[in-house]
């Protein structure tokens, strides 16, 4: 099974806090079947995050993953808000 809207990154967003809260959610996402998720984290202007800030946050829990045994792939995603400058963000990098 994978999950396709998670918010797995720890101290992005309004996801976890900490690395021990992300990696209990982790756990007992494991533990229900899932292999797989995409770990997002919001893009607006509330929380004004970079594509590298949440590739290496998700980067980081997957080390946490390997080290903790968690049978858990996670792939790094954004939910991005759409705004009437949402195309001109995009093609500059900002989502």
């Amino acid at each position: 099974m994978t999950d396709l809207h998670v918010h797995l990154l720890a101290g992005l967003d309004d996801g976890p806090r900490t690395w021990a809260d992300a990696l209990a959610m982790c756990r007992l996402m494991a533990a229900e079947g899932v292999t797989r998720s995409v770990a997002l984290a919001h893009q607006n202007d509330r929380w004004p995050l970079t594509p590298a800030a949440i590739r290496t946050a998700a980067a980081e829990l997957a080390a946490r993953l390997g080290e903790a045994n968690i049978p858990l792939a996670v792939h790094p995603a954004a939910e991005v808000t759409a705004t009437p400058d949402l195309a001109d963000g995009w093609h500059a990098g900002r989502w």
